[in-house]
Protein backbone atom coordinates (compact mmCIF):
# COMPACT_ATOMS: atom_id res chain seq x y z
CA UNK A 1 0.00 0.00 0.00
CA UNK A 2 1.40 3.53 -0.46
CA UNK A 3 3.08 5.16 2.08
CA UNK A 4 1.35 8.86 1.80
CA UNK A 5 -1.27 10.15 0.41
CA UNK A 6 -2.97 13.78 -0.87
CA UNK A 7 -6.28 13.88 -0.42
CA UNK A 8 -8.93 16.86 0.30
CA UNK A 9 -12.09 17.90 0.34
CA UNK A 10 -13.84 19.91 -2.42
CA UNK A 11 -16.54 22.43 -1.90
CA UNK A 12 -17.56 25.95 -0.96
CA UNK A 13 -17.25 28.03 2.66
CA UNK A 14 -16.10 24.80 4.00
CA UNK A 15 -14.11 26.27 6.95
CA UNK A 16 -16.18 24.19 9.15
CA UNK A 17 -15.19 20.93 7.54
CA UNK A 18 -14.67 17.88 10.16
CA UNK A 19 -13.12 16.07 7.67
CA UNK A 20 -9.36 16.87 8.11
CA UNK A 21 -9.54 15.79 11.64
CA UNK A 22 -11.37 12.46 10.73
CA UNK A 23 -9.00 11.65 8.15
CA UNK A 24 -5.82 12.82 10.42
CA UNK A 25 -7.23 10.16 12.76
CA UNK A 26 -7.14 7.63 9.71
CA UNK A 27 -4.00 8.26 8.70
CA UNK A 28 -2.48 7.81 12.17
CA UNK A 29 -4.33 4.47 12.42
CA UNK A 30 -2.70 3.25 9.32
CA UNK A 31 1.08 4.67 10.46
CA UNK A 32 0.76 6.95 6.93
CA UNK A 33 2.93 9.79 8.57
CA UNK A 34 3.65 12.35 5.73
CA UNK A 35 -0.01 12.31 4.29
CA UNK A 36 -2.21 15.00 3.98
CA UNK A 37 -6.20 16.03 3.80
CA UNK A 38 -6.94 19.65 2.26
CA UNK A 39 -9.97 21.93 2.48
CA UNK A 40 -10.03 22.93 -1.05
CA UNK A 41 -11.97 26.02 -0.94
CA UNK A 42 -13.18 26.81 -4.59
CA UNK A 43 -15.78 28.75 -6.23
CA UNK A 44 -16.14 26.65 -9.24
CA UNK A 45 -15.47 23.09 -9.93
CA UNK A 46 -13.42 23.11 -13.40
CA UNK A 47 -10.33 24.98 -12.41
CA UNK A 48 -9.59 22.57 -9.63
CA UNK A 49 -10.37 19.38 -11.88
CA UNK A 50 -8.35 21.10 -14.86
CA UNK A 51 -5.31 21.38 -11.88
CA UNK A 52 -6.00 17.97 -10.52
CA UNK A 53 -5.70 16.52 -14.49
CA UNK A 54 -2.30 18.25 -14.99
CA UNK A 55 -0.66 17.34 -12.16
CA UNK A 56 0.16 13.60 -10.40
CA UNK A 57 -0.26 14.95 -6.93
CA UNK A 58 -3.87 14.05 -5.99
CA UNK A 59 -4.68 10.86 -4.95
CA UNK A 60 -8.05 11.46 -4.49
CA UNK A 61 -10.62 14.19 -3.05
CA UNK A 62 -13.88 14.23 -1.19
CA UNK A 63 -16.76 16.26 -2.52
CA UNK A 64 -19.46 18.29 -0.95
CA UNK A 65 -21.93 21.27 -1.10
CA UNK A 66 -22.64 22.78 -3.31
CA UNK A 67 -20.86 20.67 -6.03
CA UNK A 68 -22.17 16.89 -5.10
CA UNK A 69 -24.33 17.28 -8.71
CA UNK A 70 -21.81 19.06 -10.29
CA UNK A 71 -18.91 17.64 -10.32
CA UNK A 72 -20.25 14.62 -11.88
CA UNK A 73 -20.08 16.35 -16.35
CA UNK A 74 -16.08 16.54 -15.08
CA UNK A 75 -15.78 12.40 -14.36
CA UNK A 76 -14.11 10.02 -16.51
CA UNK A 77 -16.21 6.85 -14.40
CA UNK A 78 -19.38 6.83 -12.06
CA UNK A 79 -19.81 4.49 -9.95
CA UNK A 80 -23.55 2.34 -10.17
CA UNK A 81 -24.22 3.54 -6.76
CA UNK A 82 -23.18 7.30 -7.29
CA UNK A 83 -24.94 7.03 -10.52
CA UNK A 84 -28.07 5.42 -9.08
CA UNK A 85 -28.13 8.83 -6.37
CA UNK A 86 -27.42 11.23 -8.60
CA UNK A 87 -24.56 12.81 -6.28
CA UNK A 88 -20.63 12.57 -6.01
CA UNK A 89 -19.07 12.47 -2.85
CA UNK A 90 -15.76 10.75 -3.29
CA UNK A 91 -13.57 10.87 -6.38
CA UNK A 92 -9.95 8.39 -6.84
CA UNK A 93 -7.63 9.93 -9.31
CA UNK A 94 -5.71 7.02 -10.92
CA UNK A 95 -3.74 7.08 -13.69
CA UNK A 96 -5.28 10.60 -15.44
CA UNK A 97 -8.72 8.93 -14.67
CA UNK A 98 -11.38 10.69 -12.06
CA UNK A 99 -13.74 7.99 -10.91
CA UNK A 100 -16.41 9.53 -8.48
CA UNK A 101 -18.67 6.93 -5.59
CA UNK A 102 -20.95 7.97 -3.45
CA UNK A 103 -20.54 7.14 0.50
CA UNK A 104 -23.12 8.90 1.85
CA UNK A 105 -25.62 6.19 1.58
CA UNK A 106 -23.47 3.74 3.40
CA UNK A 107 -22.81 6.61 6.03
CA UNK A 108 -26.95 7.37 6.19
CA UNK A 109 -27.58 3.41 6.89
CA UNK A 110 -24.88 3.36 9.31
CA UNK A 111 -26.09 6.35 11.15
CA UNK A 112 -29.46 5.10 11.34
CA UNK A 113 -28.92 1.57 12.06
CA UNK A 114 -26.77 2.90 15.16
CA UNK A 115 -29.21 5.09 16.35
CA UNK A 116 -31.96 2.75 16.44
CA UNK A 117 -30.43 -0.16 17.84
CA UNK A 118 -32.34 -2.67 18.53
CA UNK A 119 -35.42 -1.10 18.17
CA UNK A 120 -37.32 -2.06 14.68
CA UNK A 121 -36.41 0.46 11.68
CA UNK A 122 -39.14 2.58 11.17
CA UNK A 123 -41.61 2.05 8.46
CA UNK A 124 -41.17 5.04 6.58
CA UNK A 125 -39.81 8.80 6.60
CA UNK A 126 -39.81 12.19 5.26
CA UNK A 127 -36.37 13.69 4.00
CA UNK A 128 -36.73 17.32 3.94
CA UNK A 129 -34.63 18.68 0.67
CA UNK A 130 -33.96 17.47 -2.69
CA UNK A 131 -30.35 17.72 -3.11
CA UNK A 132 -27.56 15.14 -3.20
CA UNK A 133 -27.49 14.53 0.50
CA UNK A 134 -31.06 13.80 0.02
CA UNK A 135 -30.44 11.30 -2.96
CA UNK A 136 -28.27 9.94 -0.97
CA UNK A 137 -30.71 9.18 2.34
CA UNK A 138 -33.20 8.24 -0.32
CA UNK A 139 -31.53 5.45 -1.98
CA UNK A 140 -29.97 4.20 1.54
CA UNK A 141 -33.85 4.17 2.72
CA UNK A 142 -35.25 2.55 -0.38
CA UNK A 143 -31.81 -0.06 0.48
CA UNK A 144 -33.52 -0.65 4.22
CA UNK A 145 -36.92 -1.49 3.35
CA UNK A 146 -38.62 1.88 4.47
CA UNK A 147 -40.36 4.33 2.13
CA UNK A 148 -39.57 7.75 2.09
CA UNK A 149 -41.42 10.80 0.56
CA UNK A 150 -39.32 13.92 -0.22
CA UNK A 151 -40.56 17.37 1.07
CA UNK A 152 -39.09 20.27 -0.87
CA UNK A 153 -39.17 23.86 -1.63
CA UNK A 154 -40.85 23.76 -5.09
CA UNK A 155 -41.57 20.19 -6.56
CA UNK A 156 -43.53 17.33 -5.31
CA UNK A 157 -44.56 17.52 -1.63
CA UNK A 158 -43.38 21.31 -0.90
CA UNK A 159 -43.31 22.12 2.38
CA UNK A 160 -46.61 24.24 2.20
CA UNK A 161 -48.50 21.12 1.36
CA UNK A 162 -47.17 19.54 4.24
CA UNK A 163 -49.87 18.49 7.05
CA UNK A 164 -49.50 18.29 10.58
CA UNK A 165 -50.94 15.07 9.89
CA UNK A 166 -48.30 13.94 7.80
CA UNK A 167 -45.79 14.99 10.02
CA UNK A 168 -47.19 13.12 12.70
CA UNK A 169 -47.88 10.14 11.37
CA UNK A 170 -44.16 9.73 10.02
CA UNK A 171 -41.84 7.78 12.63
CA UNK A 172 -38.52 9.17 10.70
CA UNK A 173 -38.13 12.69 9.76
CA UNK A 174 -34.39 13.41 8.14
CA UNK A 175 -32.88 17.01 7.63
CA UNK A 176 -31.15 16.85 4.49
CA UNK A 177 -30.67 21.02 3.67
CA UNK A 178 -28.01 22.99 4.79
CA UNK A 179 -30.37 25.79 6.74
CA UNK A 180 -29.28 25.95 10.71
CA UNK A 181 -25.55 24.63 9.42
CA UNK A 182 -22.90 27.21 10.02
CA UNK A 183 -23.62 28.94 6.88
CA UNK A 184 -26.94 29.41 7.47
CA UNK A 185 -27.73 29.68 11.56
CA UNK A 186 -30.18 29.64 13.09
CA UNK A 187 -32.65 28.75 10.74
CA UNK A 188 -34.90 25.70 9.99
CA UNK A 189 -37.04 24.06 7.77
CA UNK A 190 -40.76 25.59 7.66
CA UNK A 191 -43.27 22.52 9.26
CA UNK A 192 -45.71 22.28 11.66
CA UNK A 193 -43.40 21.71 14.17
CA UNK A 194 -46.39 21.65 16.72
CA UNK A 195 -47.34 18.20 15.23
CA UNK A 196 -44.23 16.67 16.55
CA UNK A 197 -43.97 14.34 19.64
CA UNK A 198 -42.31 11.11 21.33
CA UNK A 199 -41.79 8.45 19.57
CA UNK A 200 -40.78 10.34 16.54
CA UNK A 201 -36.37 9.87 15.43
CA UNK A 202 -35.23 13.47 13.91
CA UNK A 203 -31.76 13.07 12.18
CA UNK A 204 -30.27 16.20 10.81
CA UNK A 205 -26.78 15.39 8.43
CA UNK A 206 -25.82 18.51 10.06
CA UNK A 207 -23.21 17.96 12.66
CA UNK A 208 -21.84 22.05 13.32
CA UNK A 209 -23.83 23.23 15.38
CA UNK A 210 -24.34 19.86 17.13
CA UNK A 211 -28.02 20.75 17.83
CA UNK A 212 -29.20 22.66 15.20
CA UNK A 213 -32.83 24.41 15.28
CA UNK A 214 -34.48 21.58 13.60
CA UNK A 215 -32.94 18.88 16.25
CA UNK A 216 -33.93 21.61 19.18
CA UNK A 217 -37.49 21.91 17.73
CA UNK A 218 -37.26 17.96 17.71
CA UNK A 219 -35.96 17.74 21.62
CA UNK A 220 -39.08 20.49 22.81
CA UNK A 221 -41.31 17.82 21.65
CA UNK A 222 -39.87 14.63 23.38
CA UNK A 223 -38.61 13.50 20.11
CA UNK A 224 -35.56 11.41 19.82
CA UNK A 225 -32.59 13.18 17.79
CA UNK A 226 -29.68 12.67 15.98
CA UNK A 227 -27.03 14.52 14.48
CA UNK A 228 -24.61 13.94 11.21
CA UNK A 229 -21.80 13.28 13.19
CA UNK A 230 -22.05 9.37 12.75
CA UNK A 231 -22.93 9.37 9.21
CA UNK A 232 -19.53 12.20 8.53
CA UNK A 233 -17.26 9.80 9.94
CA UNK A 234 -18.90 6.27 8.67
CA UNK A 235 -18.58 7.85 4.96
CA UNK A 236 -15.13 8.97 5.60
CA UNK A 237 -13.98 5.65 6.59
CA UNK A 238 -15.89 4.15 3.55
CA UNK A 239 -14.35 6.82 1.08
CA UNK A 240 -10.77 5.74 2.63
CA UNK A 241 -11.13 2.38 1.38
CA UNK A 242 -12.09 3.96 -1.85
CA UNK A 243 -8.95 6.02 -1.79
CA UNK A 244 -6.94 2.80 -0.10
CA UNK A 245 -8.03 0.18 -2.37
CA UNK A 246 -7.42 1.76 -5.94
CA UNK A 247 -3.84 2.36 -4.33
CA UNK A 248 -3.73 -1.43 -3.96
CA UNK A 249 -4.40 -2.15 -7.20
CA UNK A 250 -1.90 -0.42 -8.55
CA UNK A 251 1.07 -2.07 -6.56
Amino acid sequence: MKKVYHLGLLGLDIGYSRSPELFEEIFRREGLEGSTYRLIDRPEVEPFVSEVRRTDHWDGFNVTTPYKTAIIPYLDRLDPLAAAVGAVNCVTCREGLLTGYNTDVEGFAVSLREEVGERTLPSSALILGSGGASCAVRVALEQLGISSKTVSRSRGLTYDKLTQEQLAHTPLIVHATPLGSAKYPGAKPPLPYDALHPGQLLIDLTYEPEVTPFLAEGRAHGCRTANGLTMLRAQAEAAWCHFRDQRISEA
